[in-house]
């Protein structure tokens, strides 16, 4: 009677143990609350964005000729950076550039009094500036495509 009992103990526990392996396996990461968050992945989040702008004076008139660089890598000062100048009206566009963490945009005047005055840099990070979602992130680690919009007010130098 006793090894009975014995093996059908086992076997239950058996299967019991089996479904937990199971259950313990899943992909799913879950809040406290038991919502799925994300798959389980490897990597860092990152997202793509393009970055529209104009650049003008205090007095809100457009500075051609100004610089603006943005990160396309690792950090800024990579060869992979995107460097852009400004347009007659100071408008500038950043094609789609990917980043997974905060990275600095970079606006300088580098032509001195050509642009009607010297003025002083201004710096920025992407992330913080005004953007609209365009397009879905796969519910993993791409967070989807952002349209950022940079307009800069840039102080004369004195």
């Amino acid at each position: 009677m006793k090894v009975r009992f014995n093996r059908w103990y086992n076997a239950v526990l058996t299967v019991l143990l089996s479904l937990m392996g199971y259950s313990c396996s899943s992909d799913d990461i879950v809040d406290e609350y038991g919502v799925p968050i994300a798959k389980v992945a490897y990597g860092c989040p990152y997202a793509d964005y393009v970055v529209k702008g104009q650049v003008t004076d205090e007095a809100g008139n457009p500075i051609p000729g100004i610089q603006v660089t943005a990160p396309n890598g690792s950090d800024t000062d990579s060869e992979y950076s995107q460097i852009v100048k400004t347009d007659a009206q100071g408008g500038f566009t950043l094609r789609e550039f990917s980043t997974s963490r905060g990275h600095e945009m970079i606006v300088e005047d580098i032509d001195g009094e050509d642009n009607n005055g010297l003025f002083e840099s201004e710096s920025m990070y992407v992330e913080t500036l005004p953007m609209k979602q365009v397009k879905d992130g796969n519910g993993g680690w791409y967070l989807g495509k952002y349209e950022v919009t940079a307009n800069i007010k840039l102080k004369k130098k004195e």
